[in-house]
Order: C-alpha cells, then sequence, then structure tokens
C-alpha cells in the first residue's frame, strides 16, 4: 500500500519469478534485505517447515506485517516473542499486530512492557491509549455512512479525489498486454493513475462511468500515483518511481509536477528538493499551493514515514521542513490530505487508534500543526485506512482501506456524514485548536 521502496523491477510473470528463486534462507534474506516481501515468504515457511525455532521466523513476521497482511503476520510474532523474549523491536511489532487483529487488552500489555523498557519512547505510550479510547472513537460511527465504490476490482484501489467531475485514484490492475510488470514488495502491479466520471442522484446514490486511463503523460512503466491538483484544475502533482537509483541500488518514489497547456498536460518536472536517496510521495497543497506537504523517509525525520511541507517560492520550494512530534511519530505518517478550509487530513499508526493506519485531523497555523484527534469509526478500523479526501461542505468524500468485507486488497469507500459526527473533532483554521 505504502510503496515506500520498489526493490526489484521484475518484466516477467509472477510464475517465473517463483520458479527461479532459490530455496534457502539465504536467498530469503536477500530478498527481505531488498524489501521483495512476496518472494521472501514461501522460501521462509519452507524453512521454518524443518525448524520452527530459527530466525527466519521473525523475518517471515515482518514480511506480512510489511504487506500489511496482520492476521497472517500473527502467528509468527506470537512464536518470535517466545523464542526471543528480548528483542524488544519484535515486541512492538507485535503489539501493533496484536492491535491490528482486535485484540486490544493483549496489546495494551504489551505496550506498558515496551514502555518499561523505553519509557521516552512516545509511539508505546500512545497505542497503549488506544484500548481506552475505542469507545471515545467509536462513540459517532452511526452518524457516517460508509459504501465500497463499485469500481472496485480484485487488485487495490486507493487515493481517490476529485476532478473534472469525477475521480481520479490509483490502482495497480493490469493495463493489459501480454508482459505484466510486477512489483516484488507485494506480488501485485505496478500502479497507474485511473479516471471516472461520477453521476450524483438525489437519493445520494452515484453511478461511475467506465474506468479509464487517466494521462498517458501520467503514465510509466512502474508507479504512478497519489495525484492532487490545484483548484483550477491546471497543475497536478503526483509520485512515481525515480529512475535513478539510490546509493543501495534502489529505485526510490519521487513527486512530479505537471502543467496543462490548453487541454493537453505538459512535461512532468521533478521538485527542486527531491533527493534520489529517499522516498517522497503523497502530496497535498495547504492553500492552494502556498505550501506543499508530502511523506517521506529522508533524513531528519522522527520515523519510517514523516509528514514534511515545504514553501512555495514562486517556481520552486524552499527546503523541506518536519512537522515536528505533535504530527510524526516513530511509526509512520502518511497521505496528508488538505481540506478546502485548509484543515489537515493524514494517516498515522504511531499514534492512539483503532489499528493499523488510522485516519487523523489537525490544525496548521504559523508552520506549527496543532495536536492531531483521530476521525473515529467508521472511517477508521482495525485495519488500514488512509488516503481521505472530503467535500468542500466536510459533509463527505472518499478514502482508502483494506479491512474485511473488500473485493481486493485496498479498496476504496465513500463516506457521508452528519453534522454530529465532527462534534469534537474540528480544528479552527487559524489557531490549529479544537
Amino acid at each position: 500500500m505504502e510503496m515506500r521502496r520498489i526493490a526489484i523491477l521484475i518484466l516477467i510473470s509472477v510464475f517465473f519469478i517463483k520458479a527461479s528463486a532459490q530455496s534457502d534462507v539465504n536467498q530469503a534474506n536477500v530478498y527481505f534485505k531488498n524489501n521483495a516481501y512476496s518472494l521472501a515468504i514461501p522460501i521462509y515457511k519452507n524453512e521454518l517447515d524443518k525448524n520452527p525455532k530459527q530466525r527466519a521466523i521473525i523475518n517471515l513476521a515482518e514480511c506480512y506485517r510489511k504487506l500489511s497482511d496482520y492476521k497472517n503476520a500473527l502467528p509468527y510474532y506470537e512464536k518470535a516473542v517466545q523464542y526471543y523474549p528480548d528483542n524488544y523491536e519484535i515486541l512492538m511489532a507485535y503489539g501493533i499486530t496484536l492491535l491490528a487483529n482486535d485484540q486490544c487488552t493483549l496489546a495494551k500489555k504489551i505496550f506498558d512492557k515496551y514502555s518499561a523498557r523505553f519509557p521516552k519512547d512516545t509511539r508505546a505510550k500512545n497505542l497503549a491509549q488506544s484500548c481506552e479510547m475505542k469507545k471515545e472513537m467509536t462513540q459517532y460511527e452511526s452518524y457516517v455512512k460508509v459504501k465500497p465504490l463499485e469500481i472496485n476490482t480484485e487488485n487495490n484501489e486507493f487515493g481517490a479525489v476529485w476532478y473534472n467531475g469525477g475521480l481520479v485514484f490509483s490502482s495497480d490492475k493490469s493495463r493489459g498486454g501480454l508482459a505484466k510488470r510486477i512489483s516484488a514488495w507485494n506480488n501485485a502491479g505496478f500502479t497507474d493513475l485511473y479516471y471516472t466520471l461520477i453521476d450524483k442522484y438525489s437519493d445520494g446514490s452515484l453511478e461511475y462511468s467506465k474506468v479509464v486511463l487517466f494521462d498517458n503523460v501520467f503514465e510509466s512503466k512502474y508507479h504512478d500515483a497519489n495525484a492532487i491538483f490545484t483548484e483550477n484544475g491546471k497543475t497536478a502533482y503526483f509520485s512515481r518511481t525515480n529512475t535513478k537509483k539510490d546509493k543501495n541500488r534502489f529505485h526510490n518514489l519521487e513527486i512530479l509536477k505537471v502543467e496543462k497547456k490548453g487541454k493537453n498536460w505538459g512535461k512532468e518536472i521533478s521538485l527542486n528538493f527531491i533527493d534520489k536517496n529517499y522516498n517522497y510521495t503523497h502530496p497535498a497543497l495547504y492553500n492552494n499551493g502556498e505550501y506543499i506537504l508530502f511523506a517521506s523517509d529522508m533524513e531528519g525525520g522522527l520515523g519510517g514515514m514523516d509528514i514534511w511541507f515545504a514553501k512555495s517560492e514562486g517556481n520552486t520550494w524552499a527546503k523541506p521542513v518536519n512537522a515536528g512530534p505533535a504530527i510524526n511519530t516513530a511509526g509512520n505518517e502518511v497521505f496528508p490530505y488538505v481540506a478546502t478550509d485548509n484543515t489537515i487530513y493524514f494517516s498515522s499508526d504511531g499514534h492512539a487508534g483503532l489499528g493499523g493506519l488510522d485516519v487523523y485531523v489537525c490544525g496548521f497555523n504559523n508552520e506549527i500543526f496543532s495536536d492531531p484527534n483521530n476521525v473515529g469509526s467508521p472511517i477508521n478500523s482495525i485495519a488500514d485506512d488512509f488516503g481521505i479526501s472530503i467535500d468542500a461542505n466536510n459533509t463527505e468524500g472518499f478514502f482508502s482501506s483494506n479491512r474485511e468485507g473488500g473485493k481486493g486488497g485496498d479498496d476504496l469507500y465513500s463516506f457521508e456524514r452528519e453534522n454530529v459526527f465532527i462534534e469534537g473533532y474540528v480544528v479552527d483554521k487559524n489557531s490549529g485548536k479544537p
């Protein structure tokens, strides 16, 4: 889902990839190191059948968790913490996986144990509060209607935003053709940007036109995703796999800008602060371009992926600034989104939540972020919930989730809420206070 790092770019079928893999733990470790989790999993499982107490069990659990497959990750973490009780990094991962499997009570005990060993780690303390806050985070769910979109497939669809009377969204479904490009990260195809027109009827139902590729300017050999547009629709920003390799020979993600000339989109331009050694993705525009917000694992962050922002300097951007500890944690903060009133939404797995990635809302004023609030259920669940976008009235929109009951991996959902839902969650756009 997050597409953090593209380790291996493969042009042939999944069957051939698997058939050519060496069936030994050393080969699996190479795949794991290169983030090729889908290739590492079957080898680790085969090795653990021979000897269940080897360290491969840790990597297998991590493979599933990094693919957001918390259900399959859980039994391996349970064994890993028994075999390696002094490995606190795995203990933390075990707690996160328990939370994502709706096992709050045990998860809290794990987080408390971690906090006792590392009292300065705020992430464990935040997550330990999740069970205590569960009632608060579910109190408004009856006032929100959530529906899966008809355009979902058995693949991954995410990151929908309004554009020109319809939706632009990301999907890794096949483009067609004989050769299928596969990402070794998750054994799925590379993402493209798609478009569908929407008609909304008086009863609130939505009808979608045939889904088509958005525009060939936004199409490359590898990942293209997470598009956003200026208010006039003439400038777009989106994520793409960087063609330049970093110092470890990985292809990271970069953010590109494209301007529309008449009816056609122009040439893509990489933002001036992009460093090929880091990932830059999930762009969002504050105050119609005064600032750009994005997620990155660049140096100087507080965790895995952090939210950063940069101020516009005309045709370039100032040096990016980390959003700071009010927003960022030792976990991952991703998918920032700026509503019409400049309220900021983002997803995190490091703040108190229902499990996995949850959606949060906060204010931004004088380059300072207010403390975030969890938007609650049913937008949030024990699964990963992210990629929210909201209409100008702040009453309806879309989000993405890999919750149970979906059609594929990540699916798109619409939501419509009554005014009572936002009580206690709205923040003043100027003061940044609730």
